[in-house]
């Protein structure tokens, strides 16, 4: 009679350790901290380098184009991730009433972008009256 006293006890606390690893695992995966993740895309955002803010400021990277939406001067906007990203980009603005766009020809002979955090510094050149692209590895 002794041994089943004890075979049930051990039972009992293999069932209480059970249920505290699950308790535990649950507890773990909710508290991750997804900034000390590694990067599995490109994260760019844009500072406003210009004279103006931009208005409804659209990036494309490669084959997805995202609104950053407005960006005042010296401004950065948040991060955005992408699958792949280059050097520079298309860039479509508005900037004092005036639509700007920056079309790049192809990516011919480029390297993608390797994963982390980057910004696409986007400057005005008074040479030719238009927008133009500064890549910054953050």
């Amino acid at each position: 009679m002794h041994s089943s006293i004890v075979i049930k006890k051990i039972i009992d606390t293999m069932k209480i350790l059970k249920r505290l690893a699950i308790c535990l695992f649950f507890i773990s995966a909710c508290n991750r901290d997804e900034t000390t993740e590694p990067f599995e895309e490109v994260q760019i955002r844009v500072l406003n380098a210009a004279f103006a803010s931009f208005k409804n400021c659209k990036v494309s990277t490669y084959d997805d184009l995202y609104n950053y939406g407005d960006i005042g001067v010296n401004e950065y906007s948040a991060y955005h991730t992408f699958q792949k990203a280059y050097r520079y980009g298309y860039v479509e603005l508005t900037m004092n009433n005036r639509p700007y766009i920056l079309q790049p020809t192809d990516f011919v002979g480029e390297t993608p972008l390797s994963k982390g955090k980057y910004t696409y510094k986007i400057i005005y050149s008074e040479e030719s009256k238009n927008i133009d692209i500064q890549l910054i590895k953050d």
